[in-house]
């Protein structure tokens, strides 16, 4: 298989809660699955580079790539985003806060 990008890495993992995201979209009645073979479209390519550019560490921000066929009803795509949301902020460190006055 070729690279999607010849001087990118050969690998790009995403950094969003794949396994969370799919066990909470499954218990939302929708069906799931974390894969890491993707399609050769534009959204595969635009995750690529974003994974590709992030700094190395924990400051890394979640990123992943949700599909939905293109026959799913809107409410489902809403709600698979919102669930997938939730499980992605579950991991987020609470700003501090800033004394202002």
């Amino acid at each position: 298989m070729e690279r999607v990008d010849h001087t990118g890495p050969g690998i790009a993992r995403a950094t969003a809660p794949a396994a969370e995201i799919v066990r909470d979209l499954t218990a939302a009645g929708l069906g799931a699955l974390a894969a890491s073979d993707a399609e050769e479209d534009a959204g595969s390519y635009i995750l690529y580079r974003i994974l590709n550019d992030l700094p190395d560490g924990a400051a890394s921000p979640s990123i992943g790539l949700i599909r939905a066929p293109s026959n799913v009803p809107d409410a489902k795509v809403q709600l698979a985003v919102k669930t997938a949301a939730t499980a992605i902020a579950r991991h987020l460190t609470p700003l501090p806060r800033l004394n202002v006055g």
